[in-house]
Order: structure tokens, then C-alpha cells, then sequence
């Protein structure tokens, strides 16, 4: 089944997509496609390549592959993206424009919903959501 792109945004002038959790309809940050993201933050795309399976071989299961109407995306868990985000040494409008992103996309995520109300409340409960597959706190901790 193809995964639907909830919101396209541009970090550095790149496409980064962000995905619905995994376990919806539980509350969940959407999940960043990450090896466009690490790209778009200024790793070469052999980086962000080895990133990703360093990720992979010490969280196993934390990183999905999410097929999509372009091919595959590699997403993981926003709490995770942000760890990595915030190790590499980069210009902070960079992270800024993620967090923006990641804001946006938070708010596509909790659309279907009827209220300004149950949005804020879904949001706050996607915070404290732990994932069964890794981590804890989200699957946040920096994995590489």
C-alpha cells in the first residue's frame, strides 16, 4: 500500500517529505524521509547513506521503508531526525527551516480532525507517544 506525502517542505531549497506515523491512528509526529533530509541539512548523499545504515544496523526495525507513489522513502521517527539534525554541525537556519517543516507537517498530520482543541490535544499526546519498535521517548536519542 502506498504511504501518502502529508506535506512537502524545502530545507536549504530541498524537497523533505514527511509521512503519517506508521501507527496511526494512534497520536504521532509524522516522520521525516530521512536520507533527503540529511541531504537537504548538507551531507553528501554517501553520508547520509552511511548514516542511515549505522541507524539501521544499531536501532533495527526503528527506520521504515515506506513505499511510495515515486519509489521507496527511508522515514524514521521525527524525535530521531531531530537528534541527527542537531548533532551535525551546520548553519542553524538550516535546522530552523527543518523545525519549521516538521511544524507543518504536524499540523497536515492533525487536519482530519474537528476541533483546534482535539488538534492541540492530539499534538500533545503525539509528543509523549513511545514507539513499540525502539528507543523510547519517541525513538528519540541520537542513533549515529
Amino acid at each position: 500500500m502506498m504511504a501518502p506525502v502529508i506535506h512537502t517542505g524545502r530545507v536549504d531549497g530541498s524537497p523533505v517529505r514527511f509521512f503519517r506515523s506508521p501507527h496511526f491512528p494512534a497520536p504521532d509526529l509524522p516522520w521525516p524521509d530521512l536520507p533527503a533530509l540529511l541531504m537537504a541539512l548538507g551531507l553528501a548523499e554517501g553520508d547520509a547513506l552511511h548514516v542511515l545504515h549505522k541507524l539501521q544496523r544499531d536501532w533495527p526495525g526503528l527506520a521504515r521503508r515506506i513505499p511510495t507513489a515515486e519509489g521507496f522513502a527511508v522515514a524514521v521517527p521525527f524525535f530521531t531526525a531531530r537528534d541527527l539534525a542537531q548533532s551535525l554541525p551546520l548553519p542553524p537556519e538550516r535546522f530552523g527551516q527543518f523545525m519549521a517543516e516538521a511544524t507543518n507537517a504536524m499540523k497536515a498530520a492533525a487536519s482530519h480532525l474537528p476541533s483546534a482543541q482535539a488538534r492541540s490535544e492530539w499534538a500533545m499526546a503525539a509528543c509523549q507517544f513511545q514507539h513499540p519498535a525502539g528507543g523510547g521517548d519517541n525513538g528519540g536519542g541520537t542513533a549515529a
